[in-house]
């Protein structure tokens, strides 16, 4: 697969950085869970941060500083004057929080014997969401339970913890950090949202049990998500969706929304996305096919790029092209065809 994964892709169509952004992220999964298509619509279109996003940042930032000065000691440099939207009722906020998060964790020591905390951790849900992980705010890990808390510095909407997924799966990722001995201790998570300019804290609670049939139950969801199939769906959950003006719910002139994903995930492929490729090998094709399974499309290309046989790869690559294929095969060779100089029709 080593010339497959050197086909250059263009900068535009490129495959997402998961290493700063998760396609199947926490705080999108509202929207992804409803609409599958909507992940990849997203990262195809992804917006710049607005100035709310921006600000929420700057508070994180600030409040992190000053749990890691109270908890570790930190000697890290004071963060205030690279904070573009820094006022007083920011640093006022940021404290409120810090002391809450403080109460939290006492409480935790007093009633379960032992107390440990993370502090704007990354946390991986891999085990059921692919390649989904977040930053969790702030996460306790008692004896035999575990807080994880968000910090909503938004005043706009107001956001309920009652069956939040974007908590639910941080939880998730804080109990898949944990070593085997001590997520087995874990009985119950408590997920609290504290949202300061709107005097708010909303809590939920669940089981350790109830949370991981949760992230079962969601698993083939957002697998389907993280290839960009699936029904599109209005509702709600449109409301900051990036990609909604490419939509064609949402906007007339756009008619093959899946296909402007299908062509988006052969250049996923192409840039060496193997979860997408295995992914795809492994469900269930759009379109019937003669060789019923996408890995075996794969396999053949694999296999005539390793033997060097520009022949065999023009015929392979004109006939997935001309033949009826689900769209990504058509896609990837269409694709494969262009950066490699042959004509597949």
């Amino acid at each position: 697969m080593e010339k497959l994964n050197k086909i250059v892709v263009s900068k535009s169509d490129a495959a997402v950085n998961y290493d700063e952004h998760a396609l199947l992220s926490a705080s999108s999964a509202y929207r992804w869970l409803k609409c599958t298509p909507s992940a990849v619509l997203c990262a195809m279109h992804k917006q710049p941060s607005s100035f709310y996003a921006q600000e929420g940042t700057d508070a994180h930032t600030l409040s992190a500083y000053k749990l890691r000065k109270h908890f570790e000691n930190s000697s890290e440099e004071e963060p205030r004057d690279d904070l573009q939207y820094y006022s007083l009722d920011m640093e006022i906020y940021s404290d409120h929080y810090v002391n809450y998060v403080i109460s939290q964790f006492e409480d935790m020591r007093e009633r379960t014997g032992t107390a440990r905390i993370m502090i704007e951790n990354k946390v991986f849900y891999t085990d059921f969401a692919p390649q989904g992980f977040g930053t969790s705010d702030c996460a306790i890990i008692g004896r035999d339970e575990i807080h994880v808390i968000d910090l909503k510095y938004g005043r706009g909407v107001l956001v309920k913890s009652a069956s939040n997924s974007q908590l639910m799966l941080y939880a998730l990722g804080v109990l898949q950090s944990l070593d085997e001995e001590t997520r087995q201790n874990i009985k119950g998570v408590q997920m609290p949202i504290y949202q300061p300019r709107r005097g708010k804290i909303s809590t939920d609670f669940l089981s350790a049990d109830e949370l991981i049939a949760w992230g079962e139950k969601i698993k083939p969801i957002a697998e389907v998500a993280y290839r960009g199939e699936g029904k599109l769906k209005k509702g709600s959950w449109c409301k900051f969706c990036d990609g909604k003006k490419y939509c064609e719910l949402h906007n007339p002139r756009k008619k093959n929304t899946l296909d402007d994903i299908a062509k988006f995930n052969a250049r996923r492929i192409a840039a060496g996305d193997a979860e997408l490729q295995n992914s795809l090998a492994t469900s269930t094709p759009i379109c019937d096919f003669e060789e019923r399974y996408y890995g075996t499309i794969l396999q053949r290309i694999e296999f005539v790029l390793r033997n060097n046989s520009r022949e065999q790869l023009e015929n392979l690559l004109r006939d997935l092209a001309t033949r009826k294929q689900t769209r990504y095969v058509t896609q990837l060779a269409e694709i494969i065809g262009i950066e490699l100089g042959i004509t597949a029709r």
